[in-house]
């Protein structure tokens, strides 16, 4: 079974989800509802690395891009470098499929 941040990606962006992924149905207990209750979830612990996910993997929004360049406005006035800046998106992200992760094994221990 394709892990759940994959399923994720299948629901909202078929193109961009692995071909194993492609290839796989949702199974019990990650139903479509399911997942995107997870991704809520996840997102309000991480709403940047919620946006960076979005932006990267399901096509972006109009909202998510906003949040994204006030963030990185916000770090060019602190002074923080690119490459400081690139590193805090990229750790926002790992911290959202992290927890993401996380609670899809609750979930999944809890509907066992």
């Amino acid at each position: 079974m394709p892990e759940p941040i994959e399923q994720l990606i299948l629901i909202h962006q078929p193109r961009t989800a692995s071909i194993e992924t492609c290839h796989q149905r949702l199974s019990e207990p990650f139903t479509q509802e399911h997942l995107i209750g997870l991704a809520l979830q996840a997102e309000k612990l991480h709403p940047i690395g919620y946006a960076v996910f979005e932006w990267q993997y399901l096509g972006g929004s109009k909202t998510g891009y906003q949040r994204l360049m006030n963030v990185v406005h916000h770090m060019f006035q602190q002074g923080r470098s690119l490459c400081e800046i690139t590193q805090s998106l990229e750790l926002a992200l790992h911290q959202f499929e992290t927890d993401f992760s996380a609670l899809a094994l609750k979930h999944s221990i809890k509907n066992q």
